[in-house]
């Protein structure tokens, strides 16, 4: 499975990468990322306590839901690894709201623009949304 952050990448990761990455707010930045070979996504922006949105996508169907809640960083790195474990734990720790389509395609023009507007250095990250 491929970890991105705004400010690191890593092919094969593992459950100690992505505490690293959520440790370091350096390396984090504004989003994580884990995406499997298959094209399903676990991501989470925002990345501070009270403005965190954390969100998946199942490629195959297309099921695109973010998390309803409390969104701590901590509950949100330890999504990180049970989603990296594999199996559906991960789910059972939200409430999930389906994304429509309007939503999708809103959220990804306003990132687009502060990802240009900061450098645009991790603009291709969220380029899958949508």
């Amino acid at each position: 499975m491929r970890l991105d952050a705004a400010n690191s990448g890593k092919e094969n990761a593992t459950a100690e990468d992505v505490r690293a990455v959520f440790a370091d707010d350096e390396l984090r930045g504004e989003y994580v990322r884990l995406e499997r070979e298959d094209g399903d996504f676990l991501q989470a922006a925002g990345m501070e306590d009270d403005d965190c949105v954390l969100e998946y996508r199942v490629a195959a169907t297309g099921e695109h839901k973010r998390a309803k809640g409390e969104l701590t960083l901590s509950r949100v790195e330890e999504t990180f690894v049970a989603y990296l474990e594999g199996g559906d734990a991960w789910r059972s720790r939200w409430q999930w709201e389906e994304l429509p389509v309007a939503a999708r395609g809103c959220r990804l023009t306003v990132l687009l623009w502060a990802l240009g507007a900061l450098g645009g250095s991790a603009l291709t990250a969220w380029v899958f949304l949508g």
